[in-house]
């Protein structure tokens, strides 16, 4: 056993000596026997597992609002969560680096863990899919087919919702499309490669990246050529997921005469607690920045 798993180990079993769940968005400190008990890694998830299997599922997230996905480490309570669980439900393509050493300490063998960016093409292993609808629609189906498969007396329902939540989605793409489609200047900068997805759906042109890796803050050089790279193709937004605006998006966007977006990408307070508030809340918010003047 190696030092990581040892570690897992202990805190799991920290975890069932007693602690309770903390720090999610679902908790649950007593089981209900007559709901399937699924943990999910992040808020979006967790709406859609929710969504799909309603009052049968009984979910728990792991991934507080305003952590980072990336970089998260589960506590010794959530640990128990997951020993507890029948499915676990991830996104996969790396987002969820801590998800292996997890299922081990957890020591489940009732646990079926689903990751639901696999099979799906991926963006040099980016693994924000889910800011996507049309993925999330996939998304739906495999969560509807692994909750099927782990209580086959609700597998109707479970299509059925899935079908109904799919339906509210394809409204969603439709209205995005609409949204952007008066908006005659789609180039814009990111921070962080988040938006990839979203932007190849929607026909958006992500001129530059700030910080292609998480917290590593570009150079001088990288900062002017990006700033006379926006300036020569006339870009006008910087989308940051992360407030307050960090220095290196606000030097940007001082320099090349941009404004700052906020795009929240795992969710937050009403509106953005679920993913269709989420995502109209971000697109209304991009729609106006690029409309606008600069």
């Amino acid at each position: 056993m190696n030092k990581r798993t040892l570690l897992w180990s202990l805190l799991s079993l920290a975890g069932l000596m007693g602690l309770g769940l903390a720090g999610c968005r679902r908790t649950a400190p007593a089981q209900d026997t007559d709901r399937l008990p699924v943990v999910v890694s992040i808020a979006p998830l967790a709406d859609l597992v929710e969504q799909v299997g309603g009052s049968r599922v009984q979910v728990t997230q792991m991934v507080p609002l305003g952590s980072d996905p990336h970089t998260y480490e589960p506590t010794p309570a959530q640990m128990e969560a997951v020993s507890q669980a029948r499915l676990l439900v991830l996104n996969g393509a790396d987002l969820e680096h801590w998800a292996e050493d997890v299922v081990q300490a957890a020591q489940n063998p009732d646990l079926r863990v689903v990751r639901l960016a696999e099979g799906l093409p991926l963006l040099d292993r980016n693994p924000h899919l889910w800011l996507n609808p049309r993925f999330m629609m996939r998304y739906a189906d495999k969560v509807a087919d692994a909750l099927a498969a782990l209580d086959p007396a609700g597998a109707t329902k479970y299509r059925q919702q899935a079908e109904a939540y799919k339906a509210q989605l394809a409204d969603l793409d439709a209205d995005i499309r609409a949204a952007l489609a008066e908006v005659p200047n789609r180039k814009v900068v990111t921070l962080h490669p988040a938006w990839d997805y979203f932007a190849q759906e929607y026909g958006l042109e992500v001129v530059g990246v700030i910080q292609s890796t998480p917290g590593q803050e570009p150079s001088p050089a990288a900062i002017a050529a990006l700033v006379a790279q926006m300036r020569a193709e006339g870009v006008t937004v910087v989308i940051v997921e992360t407030q307050p605006t960090p220095p290196a998006a606000r030097v940007v966007a001082d320099e090349a005469g941009a404004r700052v977006v906020y795009m929240e990408p795992l969710g937050g307070p009403p509106p953005l607690d679920s993913y269709l508030g989420l995502m109209r809340t971000n697109v209304q918010a991009l729609v106006e920045a690029l409309a606008a003047q600069p």
